[in-house]
């Protein structure tokens, strides 16, 4: 009897701890979370925009430096630190541009999320129309297609 006893009480502790775990774990997923999330990851995208813009300008001087270089008839060693910025330049061009893909995917991820739980009330057609139109072929924004 006492085994019966301990193995009802042992599922009761575990189902608590499950049920309490969940629940905190879904304390987050609030709609005013979730926007929070979306408001951070434009102002990230905004960012990492300006960054990809600066890099791009970068690599564009260093490239044209360069080219400088050779027309002169600069020395080679100049030469050689002009080859080695513009490497420079266009990794961090590649970072950057990298950075700004996944930052895009995250946002675009967040929006499908919120669409997902709660409609479209953020208001944001962020894929556009043509899933709208697939999906809800009698909306009237559709009809002309």
């Amino acid at each position: 009897m006492n085994a019966v006893k301990s193995f009802v009480s042992a599922a009761l502790v575990v189902g608590l701890l499950a049920s309490t775990g969940a629940w905190a774990q879904n304390r987050g997923h609030s709609s005013g979370s979730l926007r929070n999330e979306i408001q951070r990851d434009r102002q990230e995208l905004r960012n990492s925009r300006q960054e990809f813009r600066n890099d791009r300008r970068d690599l564009r001087e260093d490239r044209r430096e360069l080219r400088q270089d050779y027309r002169s008839g600069a020395s080679p060693e100049e030469i050689a630190r002009d080859k080695a910025d513009v490497g420079r330049s266009l990794e961090e061009f590649k970072d950057s541009r990298r950075e700004l893909r996944e930052d895009q995917r995250e946002l675009n991820r967040d929006l499908r999320e919120y669409d997902r739980r709660y409609g479209d009330h953020y208001g944001d057609y962020y894929y556009g129309d043509y899933y709208r139109c697939r999906e809800n072929y009698h909306d009237w924004r559709c009809q002309s297609r």
